[in-house]
């Protein structure tokens, strides 16, 4: 087999599990906060939008839960549709389709949702907060705004994704215009 091939081999391989790993990951993560939120109350003290707020010692109402679940979910949704780009991506690479409109597409995709996370943490961090304090008397509740590093570092790979994805699309669509041709 020739190195071209093998490598070949390798890309629809390795791509055709990422597919799969994203196919679970995108049932597991709503899955996994359900959980987490409402069968590890502990724990939740370890979040990083959590920790700085003082958590109820006797834990929180099923209302506050649920308002805390739904402002969890907000952070990832934006990652669920990336999820789901990358299973189709993987899922193209898997199938010979490296190189393509198409795959450019979906990377442009995920940048692009790479740069709206930026903007979605620091409401999902308002929205986390609200949910801790529903319960606490007016004069208690908190409302916590962050934005850090962690926001910078993902805009910036949203920007090198996207200056790739673009790329990546002109080089196919060059492709497509020389074969025309021949």
């Amino acid at each position: 087999m020739s190195t071209s091939l093998a490598r070949l081999a390798r890309i629809t391989s390795v791509s055709h599990k990422i597919s799969v790993a994203c196919g679970i990951f995108m049932v597991l993560l709503p899955a996994g906060l359900a959980v987490y939120v409402f069968g590890f109350f502990e724990l939740l003290s370890y979040h990083p939008h959590i920790a700085p707020m003082d958590l109820p010692a006797d834990g929180l109402s099923r209302m506050a839960q649920t308002a805390l679940y739904a402002a969890l979910l907000v952070g990832p949704a934006p990652a669920q549709f990336a999820l789901s780009q990358l299973r189709h991506l993987c899922s193209g690479y898997a199938n010979g389709a490296v190189f393509t409109v198409a795959a450019a597409q979906c990377l442009k995709a995920v940048a692009t949702v790479l740069l709206v996370l930026v903007l979605i943490r620091p409401v999902s961090g308002m929205l986390i907060s609200l949910a801790i304090s529903i319960d606490l008397p007016p004069g208690g509740r908190a409302l916590v705004v962050t934005f850090g590093s962690t926001e910078l570092w993902i805009g910036l790979a949203g920007v090198m994704v996207l200056v790739t994805a673009w790329i990546m699309g002109e080089t196919a669509t060059m492709a497509d215009e020389n074969k025309s041709f021949v």
